[in-house]
């Protein structure tokens, strides 16, 4: 019975055994300090890379060379906040600024300009191109095309019809002022006549006895409407007179800069896609060098690895 203790198993512990391929425990036991690459197979290695860079910039350098040219044109607008937003925050002034942004690529803008020069909408929104410059109130238009008047006389013509469209609220008052000021000027030319007939025929009727004869009523209503009318001129010259001072004193938007082209074709950019090219190039070379690697590695014996 002692014997058949000793001989039965206690509890024991087991794992199955599940193969492991070949390859995982290359891969496992692989270390880059004993990579068993001779320094010819490293430099063979670096020169496919290399060759895979200037490759992949060299195409790109090539296909863009040969793309047809575009010629840019800009203006320069100046948008102040301190008029539109005295008491602004400055997300508000962003807000301002973004806003004219749109509405210089707007239908109501760009539509018209379109039409003159026989295009859609579309194909001059994508020829625009509407940026802030930095830390300013400056609104920049740039517009690209294949011929360098062309794409002047377009941005021309868009800040054209834009500062047509902009809101100057100095400059509505004053017409408003003066549509006021030109009816008022109307209907005293037309009472004044009318006074003046009323007061003849007053005068005509003094006699010897009544020299100086009492003013009529319809001549004394027309007296207090003149009256009324010119006390309305008074003032509104006077806001006319503010409405003055402040557009002295106020900015206004206005085109700082007439429409100049850019020296250079603004398209292609041959080197910068050489650039892109070659930073695609990196990541070929580094997956086609692995790619290498890993096949040698495979036709290697373990004991080479280990």
């Amino acid at each position: 019975m002692e014997l058949e203790a000793e001989s039965t198993p206690t509890n024991r512990s087991w794992s199955p055994v599940v193969p492991v391929p070949s390859e995982t425990v290359a891969v496992a036991m692989f270390q880059w300090k004993r990579l068993p690459l001779s320094k010819g197979v490293v430099l063979r290695y670096l020169a496919y890379a290399v060759v895979i860079v200037v490759a992949c910039g060299g195409l790109a350098y090539a296909a863009s060379s040969v793309g047809a040219k575009s010629y840019g044109a800009r203006t320069e607008i100046l948008y102040p906040l301190n008029q539109q937003n005295a008491s602004g925050t400055f997300l508000r002034e962003d807000r301002a600024l973004a806003s004219q942004q749109v509405m210089m690529t707007s239908h109501s803008v760009l539509d018209p300009v379109a039409a003159k020069f026989h295009l859609s909408y579309s194909q001059l929104a994508s020829k625009e191109t509407v940026s802030v410059l930095i830390d300013s109130e400056v609104l920049r238009i740039e517009v690209d095309d294949h011929s360098r008047s062309t794409a002047q006389a377009i941005v021309g013509a868009i800040a054209t019809n834009y500062l047509k469209q902009v809101p100057d609220e100095d400059a509505l008052t004053e017409t408003h002022l003066n549509n006021e000021l030109k009816s008022i000027n109307a209907q005293l030319g037309t009472l004044t006549p009318q006074f003046n007939t009323l007061e003849e025929a007053r005068q005509r009727s003094a006699t010897v006895t009544n020299p100086n004869p009492a003013e009529t009523p319809s001549e004394l209503a027309v007296q207090s409407q003149i009256s009324g009318l010119n006390q309305q001129v008074t003032a509104i010259q006077s806001r006319l007179d503010t409405v003055t001072v402040n557009q002295l004193q106020q900015p206004h938007v206005t085109q700082l800069t007439q429409p100049y082209l850019l020296t250079g074709p603004v398209a292609p950019k041959p080197l910068r896609a050489a650039l892109a090219g070659a930073l695609a190039g990196i990541m070929v070379a580094a997956i086609a060098v692995g790619v290498l690697v890993r096949r040698r590695l495979r036709r290697l014996p373990l004991d080479q690895l280990d």
